[in-house]
């Protein structure tokens, strides 16, 4: 990284998690079971893409959006908003696997 790109990533860090910043935050991995709170940055007609650590994004399929039948994404979820969202499964290519549906449940 050159000397901007850490500076970005540090303030993107920061805006996220305002404690001390250790290294331990450069290398944090997705870990299946776990709920994070993302941020929507793409709606398809399929479902929507969220960032759960900075540059980690999955998707939300539209049946995991809710416990009911949803007709579209954008009833229920627009882009930058923040979700909570349950990491169910990351399969061999790396694509991670997310339910808001999950998420809203254990969280009860």
């Amino acid at each position: 990284l050159n000397k901007l790109s850490k500076s970005l990533t540090f303030l993107n860090l920061y805006n996220i998690y305002p404690g001390p910043i250790t290294m331990s935050l450069y290398i944090a991995e997705v870990e299946v079971g776990k709920i994070y709170q993302g941020k929507v940055i793409r709606i398809t007609n399929f479902g929507a893409f969220v960032e759960v650590l900075p540059g980690k994004e999955g998707l939300v399929h539209i049946s995991q959006l809710a416990n009911y039948h949803v007709r579209k994404v954008e009833d229920i979820l627009k882009e930058g908003d923040k979700v909570l969202v349950k990491v169910m499964e990351i399969d061999e290519q790396g694509r991670i696997n997310l339910s808001r549906k999950a998420a809203l449940t254990d969280k009860g």
